[in-house]
């Protein structure tokens, strides 16, 4: 930011012409912005850590698994399930599960894409075993998500949904409130798809591989509040589809 200033205090003590003063206004500014949205030091911001994906056959039940959990961290549990209501999250670490939605996102088809997260988990040397139970009988694509340097306490800051019958599934944006934050998306669609992620996101799990996808996680870091949306695009012009974003601080 020094260096920004310095050239803007040049530009105006050197009295140069007009077209070279405009230049090294227009340089400064961009030397500003390159500074603002630099990212901020490593381990003061939601970092991802690991994942894993799943793809069950139909029943009341459905397990995924971590290798290990450090603590303190927080998980990221999104999946697809089809026509029934989730009765419970729970883990062999004994961690506390919660549906940042409240709810289900449902797309035309009847299919159900659902986050829920795990806030300051237990340390696990070993696996880490998540069971989903559901109110009847259905397959299950989920994908999990272990993230270090979240809010101990409150890591969700924002939660949205949105379900389409296009190429792209898209969320509502979420506008985040504080500076530094992880996006995490869980995307489904009715047919089996090959996914492509949305612009700025990593991919992290396609559930089951492509082009038989059905589940489908990414995430992004953000270094600026602002409104935001979760999106990603498959292979097939129209298909109903849903997709669910929580934004960890």
């Amino acid at each position: 930011m020094r260096i920004a200033f310095l050239i803007l205090t040049l530009a105006f003590s050197l009295e140069p012409s007009a077209f070279s003063q405009s230049l090294l206004w227009d340089f400064a500014l961009k030397a500003a912005d390159r500074v603002a949205s630099a990212p901020p030091a490593p381990g003061s911001y939601p970092t991802y850590v690991q994942s894993n994906g799943k793809d069950s056959a139909s029943g009341t039940t459905h397990t995924i698994t971590l290798p290990t959990v450090t603590a303190a961290s927080c998980l990221v549990l999104g999946f697809r399930v089809v026509a029934v209501t989730v009765s419970s999250v729970t883990d062999s670490s004994g961690n506390t599960w919660l549906d940042c939605g409240q709810g289900q996102v449902i797309d035309d088809a009847g299919n159900r894409a659902s986050i829920w997260v795990a806030k300051n988990a237990s340390a696990a040397a070993s696996t880490v075993t998540v069971t989903v139970t559901v109110s009847g009988a259905t397959t299950f694509r989920g994908a999990i998500a272990e993230f270090s340097h979240c809010s101990t306490s409150a890591p969700v800051d924002q939660f949205g949904g949105g379900e389409l019958n296009t190429q792209t599934t898209a969320t509502s944006a979420i506008t985040t409130t504080t500076a530094n934050e992880a996006l995490v998306v869980f995307c489904e669609s009715d047919g089996e798809r090959t996914w492509t992620a949305g612009a700025g996101f990593t991919e992290l799990q396609v559930v089951p591989a492509a082009p038989n996808t059905k589940g489908y996680l990414e995430y992004r870091n953000v270094f600026s509040t602002g409104a935001y949306v979760g999106n990603a695009s498959f292979d097939l012009a129209s298909c109903a589809s849903a997709a669910v974003i929580v934004s960890l601080k």
